[in-house]
């Protein structure tokens, strides 16, 4: 009856340590449930990015950039490369927290400032330019965990509604030639996007749930194309829109 007892015992333990560890790099065991572990307020302790955009037809072309986020809990470096110029920008990060409600609701908030400087030569006129940029980020939505979504495991992936998205970027752009006096040139976008729950979304893997860190991952992957016909009495034309593309990953971190 021991033995039974023993063997019992180390099927449950094993089912636990395999029930409990979903995302790469989680706890082997925790006696806290997952939506436990998730529900808090959070601050931001990395924001990194890769994502390599194209856009192809253009005058038989195709445009391409890279652009690289790299963030701590106070820096963040922002580097684009295309075929023309590298600019990357540094700065400071003002505020990156995460709102998990028990209620199903979540709220994340980003702002940093970056300056970047660099030297631009057009018809042989050379200009040193500084950007001076503050971008503010406000996201409100629901979130859930989803079921098995593509081979992943129950409750691995969490999935955020978004009910309303709020930007605001103000940039000043300050261009110095050589015999002409500097110029200065300020400006402010604003822009609020209202949606329906479940109307858009973002699916996050959870690559880390403990009690105070939070992983999340998500991939990117899009593209947009199409044709534009136009018929008239002469004949009918029809033109290749640009192809448009964007793919690579956002990794985000949080501590408690």
């Amino acid at each position: 009856m021991k033995y039974f007892f023993k063997i019992s015992l180390l099927l449950l333990i094993g089912t636990m340590l395999y029930s409990c560890k979903k995302g790469a790099e989680d706890p082997g065991v925790s006696f806290r449930t997952r939506k436990a572990r998730l529900i808090g307020n959070w601050i931001g302790t990395n924001y990194s990015a890769e994502i390599n955009s194209s856009v192809a037809n253009v005058n038989g072309q195709t445009v391409s950039s890279k652009e690289t986020i790299n963030s701590g809990e106070t820096d963040i470096s922002i580097k684009t490369v295309s075929a023309t110029k590298t600019i990357t920008a540094t700065g400071t990060v003002n505020f990156h927290t995460l709102e998990i409600t028990k209620d199903g609701e979540y709220f994340y908030a980003l702002q940093y400032n970056t300056v970047a400087n660099y030297t631009d030569t057009t018809q042989g006129v050379t200009k040193n330019i500084t950007i001076k940029s503050t971008k503010t980020v406000n996201k409100q939505g629901k979130w859930a965990f989803t079921g098995k979504l593509d081979g992943s495991k129950n409750k691995e992936n969490v999935l955020l509604s978004l009910n309303s998205i709020k930007e605001n970027t103000t940039t000043e752009t300050i261009t110095v030639i050589s015999g002409v006096p500097p110029s200065s040139v300020t400006n402010s976008n604003d822009k609020e996007n209202i949606y329906q729950t479940g109307e858009l979304a973002e699916i996050w893997q959870i690559v880390q749930l403990k009690n105070k860190i939070i992983k999340l991952e998500m991939q990117i992957k899009n593209s947009n194309s199409g044709k534009n016909s136009t018929t008239t009495a002469i004949g009918s034309t029809t033109i290749d829109l640009p192809l448009v593309s964007s793919e690579g990953t956002i990794n985000l971190s949080f501590k408690q």
